[in-house]
């Protein structure tokens, strides 16, 4: 489920993410979730009992891309990196990319607070 939410994620901040095939996985476990963070690639197997988690209006979002070869250790170390990006960061890398792709000029917004700010942290 923790997978599913990172998958969504990843649409709504416009990372490349997708299903592919993976045929060299066991029967049941042969769909793959594939996202690229700035970071790097990052994926997981899923069960086939899990697919419902990951359609959008009925569809599955194919991957475009293959994976990299990464191995579990590097898939954590890029999301632990990609942790400590902040929300500015990756707005202006993503106006930079869309400005570089052709787009007009980027548009200066006001970011949003940290999703989690004012949530208290437990006292250690």
């Amino acid at each position: 489920m923790c997978v599913a939410l990172i998958y969504h994620m990843a649409r709504t901040l416009g990372f490349n993410y997708g299903l592919r095939q993976s045929s060299d996985f066991e029967p049941g476990w042969q769909n793959c979730v594939m996202i690229d963070l700035p970071t790097g690639q990052i994926s997981w197997h899923i069960k086939d009992s899990e697919e419902d988690w990951f359609s959008e209006d009925r569809m599955m979002r194919a991957y475009t891309g293959e994976w990299d070869g990464h191995t579990t250790e590097e898939k954590y170390q890029r999301v632990l990196a990609f942790a400590n990006v902040s929300p500015g960061q990756l707005a202006l890398d993503k106006a930079v990319a869309e400005y570089q792709a052709g787009a007009s000029e980027p548009e200066i917004v006001q970011l949003p607070p940290y999703p989690w700010s004012g949530i208290p942290h437990a006292q250690e």
